[in-house]
């Protein structure tokens, strides 16, 4: 009975969501660390700013959670996203063996829809038949998986309203061999009923301490690095950044806007716009900060900082440079934090993020490598703790 129980503990842990782990005071701390000494040993390698890690974030109006007890499959998420051309379904299922999330969605090209995410997708119809009304959900799901077998599930529950206190999310796990992610959760509550058929063949819920069913109502943001590889070049005085989704290359187009001290790169679409913001001086470029905006948004809802801005990557310099990262999710701030390292390794730069708070990150150390060549940058980016 104790291991039983014990069981179960760890089991609830993973799900529990926390508060910051950066509250204002340690925030300001961060903020006045001393800048360490360095030293360029190399004029600019290339004629354009040095974009080291890519940023993502999304955020859902409603997120339908479940898990299955499916030899294959763990988790299932319905998730719908408001656009420009009115609300689109996706679907992401996570295998059980790796946690690794594929995303089904019926959007046209859907190779070229946020690229910076290195997440495997595929077109597909998807059938929605939603009875809600008010705020008692009541939705039905019709589609085909990655490994081609008909899913079809429903769920009623109440309209996720219950504001969490801690909304720190934990990602049990998910995309850990793919990306560095935090959630901010603010609302949540759990299903009525829910069930899932695939080919047909009915497959029990998973329950919480073997009690409560894995199913649940959320609205939430998504958000953090992305692995993968990536080049970027100098186009007609854009920078070019081009990444492989689905065995296509998919080009992002990154302009400039500078001002007296600050220069900004943009890449926009109509669901999201991604800014890189470096503060300009004496023939410098420290990159102080990134973000991302959602349509419909009057916030960013993601936004990572580096205290003290990184030093011009454009540039050679012998010294191992140590900053610190805070990663602010959708409207709450302190999500998680890290230290970054930088450093030079002939002509490849090396940037490593070491995630310390919360707990379910120290597992995503992600190490990225820039190989410089002639106006090229090929950038690798691998999760070092799961391989």
């Amino acid at each position: 009975m104790f291991s039983y129980i014990l069981s179960g503990c760890k089991q609830l842990k993973t799900v529990l969501p926390k508060g910051p782990v950066v509250d204002d005071s340690m925030r300001q701390k961060i903020v006045n660390a001393n800048v360490p000494n360095y030293q360029y040993s190399s004029d600019n390698l290339v004629d354009f700013p040095v974009i080291p890690f890519q940023i993502w974030g999304l955020t859902y109006d409603l997120d339908i959670i479940m898990v299955t007890e499916h030899p294959t499959w763990n988790m299932h998420e319905f998730a719908k996203i408001t656009t420009p051309e009115g609300d689109v379904w996706l679907i992401k299922d996570a295998y059980e063996d790796s946690l690794n999330q594929v995303v089904t969605a019926d959007i046209d090209d859907i190779h070229t829809w946020l690229p910076e995410l290195p997440i495997k997708r595929k077109k597909h119809p998807i059938q929605v038949i939603d009875r809600s009304i008010g705020k008692k959900l009541d939705l039905e799901f019709d589609y085909v998986n990655h490994d081609n077998e008909h899913v079809k599930a429903y769920y009623k529950g109440p309209f996720p309203k219950t504001y969490m206190k801690k909304r720190n999310g934990s990602t049990m796990g998910h995309s850990r061999h793919q990306l560095l992610v935090a959630l901010d959760l603010p609302y949540r509550d759990f299903g009525r009923k829910a069930g899932m058929r695939f080919d047909g063949k009915k497959v029990k819920m998973k329950r919480l301490l073997g009690l409560v069913p894995f199913q649940m109502a959320l609205i939430q943001t998504q958000a953090g690095i992305s692995g993968g590889e990536a080049t970027f070049t100098l186009d007609n005085d854009h920078v070019r950044c081009e990444r492989v989704i689905n065995g296509e290359k998919v080009p992002m187009i990154y302009r400039e806007k500078r001002d007296s001290d600050t220069l900004e790169l943009c890449t926009f679409s109509s669901l999201r716009d991604i800014k890189y913001s470096f503060i300009s001086r004496d023939n410098e470029l420290n990159l102080s900060f990134a973000e991302v905006r959602q349509y419909g948004m009057d916030c960013s809802n993601v936004r990572l900082s580096f205290y003290p801005a990184l030093p011009d990557l454009q540039k050679k310099f012998d010294q191992t440079y140590t900053s610190t990262f805070i990663l602010d999710v959708g409207d709450m701030k302190g999500n998680a934090y890290g230290s970054v390292k930088v450093w030079w390794e002939k002509d490849q730069l090396l940037f490593e993020m070491i995630p310390e708070e919360p707990w379910w990150m120290l597992d995503r150390n992600m190490l990225t490598t820039l190989i410089f060549t002639k106006n090229n940058i090929h950038l690798q980016a691998r999760m070092l703790s799961s391989q």
